[in-house]
């Protein structure tokens, strides 16, 4: 019963360490940064396109978009990104927030879709 306890210990310990190498890894190989694309796949051209991120330095302003447009814009990794997604498109106003949970280990992107009923589909990515 010794021998099991001790070798379940070593097993926890063995993979508490190999978890934290993992997020040294990941701090230098990604800068820890997450990468945040929209895409307008509306259809229409749409006018004061932002994503907000509370908390971030950063924000993605893109203004008008016509369709079939795209941005980009990077934000501080964090395991819980709340994205807020405005936009004005035919006259009408939309705001939709989307919170996003990240895994602490890896790298990310972030794809914002726009489709052509105006509403907002968010997709992520672990890039590795």
């Amino acid at each position: 019963m010794k021998i099991a306890l001790k070798l379940a210990g070593g097993v926890a310990a063995g993979l508490a360490v190999v978890f934290l190498i993992a997020l040294f890894i990941q701090f230098l190989l990604s800068g820890n940064l997450t990468g945040i694309d929209v895409h307008n796949d509306s259809g229409v051209a749409l006018q004061g396109v932002a994503v907000v991120v509370p908390g971030a330095d950063s924000r993605g302003q893109f203004h008008d978009m016509g369709p079939g447009d795209w941005g980009g814009f990077s934000v501080d990794t964090r395991m819980f990104l709340p994205l807020r997604i405005v936009f004005d498109a035919e006259g009408q106003h939309y705001e939709v927030s989307r919170p996003v949970l990240l895994p602490p280990v890896g790298a990310y992107n972030i794809a914002i879709y726009i489709t052509p009923q105006m509403k907002v589909s968010v997709v992520r990515r672990i890039l590795w």
